[in-house]
């Protein structure tokens, strides 16, 4: 305890960024979900349209937090979750998730390790961008679609 008290006294004395650079403060999850929308704004885009309106698939709403975005659960997974009659799922590039999963040292507790082939993204990718509740939302701000997924 002693040792975190000088540090802290260290840091502040020695003087910090204001405001603190936003990575910093996050989890390695969130730096990981912080550097996954970097990296594909685009998809990133989609998922927090998906998170933050009624856009669907309904199990995007209850479950936003980057724990069950890096680790793949519920609705985030590969298997996905029910909703009517089809199983869906979230939008995010499972690849490149996969790969600062590994980057960060961090297991997949349970969901896939190995990447998605090209073709399965791409088909996954187009059911997320041509469901027709995409298409509504396209001309209020969700304008990263990329052009061959276009509604």
């Amino acid at each position: 305890v002693s040792e975190l008290l000088r540090n802290a006294v260290r840091v502040f004395s020695d003087g910090f960024p204001v405001p603190v650079p936003v990575e910093e403060n996050l989890s390695v999850e969130g730096r990981i979900v912080f550097e996954l929308c970097r990296i594909d704004p685009a998809t990133c885009s989609l998922a927090y349209f998906q998170v933050n309106t009624w856009m669907g698939p309904g199990a995007c709403q209850p479950d936003p937090w980057p724990e069950q975005i890096v680790y793949e659960v519920d609705g985030w997974s590969t298997a996905g979750m029910p909703s009517g009659n089809e199983k869906v799922n979230c939008a995010v590039n499972r690849t490149t998730l996969r790969h600062l999963r590994r980057k960060y040292g961090l297991p997949g507790f349970g969901a896939p390790e190995e990447d998605v082939p090209r073709d399965v993204a791409r088909a996954e990718a187009k059911r997320w961008w041509q469901r027709k509740e995409v298409s509504k939302y396209v001309p209020h701000g969700l304008h990263d679609v990329p052009p061959e997924f276009h509604p």
